[in-house]
């Protein structure tokens, strides 16, 4: 393995050595190949190419709009503008064609296309990353926490609850006031595991920094503003998304509170 030297300015702990070790366990010598064929004949085992879904037949769907073919808006633009905004619009319900917009144009799943192709980059095209949202303030669609399904473009209601009183507690101590939804990003490691052992974690984490920034900036496109969350209690989400790490090795790893801004000016549409 690299040796490498690490300059701590806060004090060594277990969080510190676990990090470190994972940085260190998920590192590739030269020379050694990121993944190796499981058969004799070199082709690929059907664990690595199959699609996983994750589905909820029983229970209730909602289908979400399409973005309009002719919205557009300057990658430039969004570029330079894009800002982590914390205290939203308290009286602002996103219109759910602007939610629709911006998931169907950052993590749909085109129809046209096969089941590999997604608007995002995923290593092996494991796609470990799933998608949640928790809608406090969205026209037309109830309070409450929501699995989106990449290929149907639909939302799958896992609880209402009216979160507009108050942001829901698994969210951690954030100075964020007022979103009209949260998205949730987690990652079900084994699919990239199968693959890519250790290495497969980085690749999950690269994934989900890779769907956020485009989904932040589709939403500055229609006059929304994000900030991304990184410091939340793990246990507190999963049990808010009803995960099962026994079962299927899936974790909350990044949230995006959007709603749109309080701040007249660039923040606005």
């Amino acid at each position: 393995m690299v040796d490498m030297k690490f300059r701590f300015v806060v004090p060594f702990d277990k969080s510190i050595a676990a990090a470190l070790a994972a940085q260190e366990l998920s590192q590739l010598e030269y020379g050694e190949e990121n993944s190796k064929p499981g058969s004799s004949d070199d082709q690929d085992p059907p664990a690595w190419t199959s699609i996983n879904l994750k589905e909820y037949p029983r229970l209730t769907d909602t289908p979400l709009p399409s973005a309009e073919e002719e919205w557009r808006a300057n990658i430039v633009d969004l570029l330079r503008e894009r800002r982590s905004v914390r205290v939203f619009d308290e009286n602002c319900y996103v219109p759910i064609q602007d939610l629709g917009a911006v998931l169907d144009l950052a993590a749909r799943t085109p129809q046209e296309n096969d089941p590999y192709h997604r608007p995002y980059p995923s290593a092996g095209a494991r796609y470990p990353i799933e998608i949640y949202v928790i809608a406090i303030r969205i026209e037309e669609l109830r309070s409450g926490v929501y699995h989106y399904d990449s290929h149907a473009h639909t939302l799958t209601a896992l609880l209402e609850k009216d979160f507009t009183t108050g942001l829901p507690g698994a969210i951690g101590d954030h100075d964020v006031k007022s979103p009209s939804f949260i998205i949730v990003f987690t990652a079900i490691f084994h699919r990239s595991f199968i693959k890519y052992a250790g290495r497969g974690y980085r690749y999950a984490l690269l994934e989900a920094g890779a769907i956020a920034q485009t989904l932040d900036l589709v939403c500055r496109g229609r006059g929304l503003a994000a900030v991304w969350l990184g410091g939340f209690p793990d246990n507190e989400v999963a049990n808010l998304l009803d995960l099962n790490w026994e079962l299927e090795m899936e974790a909350p790893v990044l949230l995006l509170a959007v709603g749109r801004s309080q701040v007249q000016g660039k923040n606005h549409p």
